[in-house]
């Protein structure tokens, strides 16, 4: 009997499958059709009519594959404004990550480095940047290589809104920003709690405990297998106390351990382990 399957689709099982074994990102446990739609952009912007065709250029020159997997990896839209994230991430860090001496803090699947130098500014606003450390995570290598150059701060435009708007008053804005280019940027100084590893929620274990776990959009687009490996992968990494921010709720609810974590007064999302 005839398989209700494209060429289309056995080129993009081939791709990822080539993905995964040349350079060890696993993309195979994600939703197949936002992967198909990253692709086709990507495909339309390279000028390729095939996903074969792309393939081909993937295999073959680092610059393509740097521009798919940073394509893969982008997330889609948060459910939660940012205005509204920043805000409880704020009360995370004042409420409860303060009662940690020396709190440790996971941003997995990161999508770039406004997110990491924004929650680095928020940790110096609540007096814990100089005992919090940030480790941020991402399956992108080229992000990470990008990120670990340092020596500039992030300039803030376009879908990132400026941060004295995401979190309200914030003590001296000349602290955190200055000019560049005619737009707004983190100083470098951002950068200097922060740790940046290429680390794939698919194939890669936990390294650390830690009191604060951010994932935020990065897993909608995975399948089921994949979400509660990522989730329980999060459950194992985190401290008793600590607290676990994704914005798939349904997964975590009935997981096996959900008993063991408490839903936070904040917008959806937040959950503080208590067991």
């Amino acid at each position: 009997m005839k398989r209700d399957t494209s060429v289309e689709d056995i080129e993009m099982e081939l791709l990822l499958e080539g993905i995964f074994q040349l350079f060890g990102v696993d993309y195979r446990d994600y939703k197949r059709a936002p992967l198909k739609r990253k692709l086709h952009q990507l495909m339309h912007a390279m000028g390729a009519t095939t996903i074969s065709a792309l393939q081909n250029k993937v295999m073959h020159d680092s610059e393509t594959r740097d521009a798919l997997l940073r394509a893969l990896c982008a997330r889609p839209e948060s459910k939660i404004s940012d205005h509204e994230y920043w805000k409880s991430l704020r009360v995370v860090l004042g409420s409860y990550l303060s009662s940690f001496p020396s709190p440790r803090i996971w941003i997995a699947e990161c999508a770039d480095t406004y997110e990491a130098d924004m929650l680095s500014m928020l940790l110096e606003e609540e007096r814990l940047g100089a005992h919090a450390q940030i480790f941020v995570t991402s399956s992108n290598e080229a992000l990470v290589r990008e990120a670990r150059k340092g020596g500039r701060g992030e300039r803030i435009s376009g879908k990132h809104a400026e941060p004295r708007a995401c979190v309200g008053d914030i003590g001296s804005s000349n602290r955190h920003l200055l000019a560049a280019d005619n737009r707004m940027a983190f100083r470098p100084t951002a950068q200097d709690h922060i740790t940046w590893s290429q680390f794939n929620l698919a194939t890669d274990g936990t390294f650390n405990e830690f009191q604060l776990i951010i994932c935020r959009s990065a897993l909608s687009d995975c399948g089921v297998f994949l979400k509660r490996r990522a989730l329980n992968l999060f459950h194992e990494s985190l401290s008793t106390f600590g607290i676990l921010n994704v914005d798939d709720v349904s997964e975590i609810e009935t997981a096996p351990f959900s008993t063991q974590f408490k839903k936070l007064p904040l917008t959806e999302g937040w959950y503080k382990r208590i067991s």
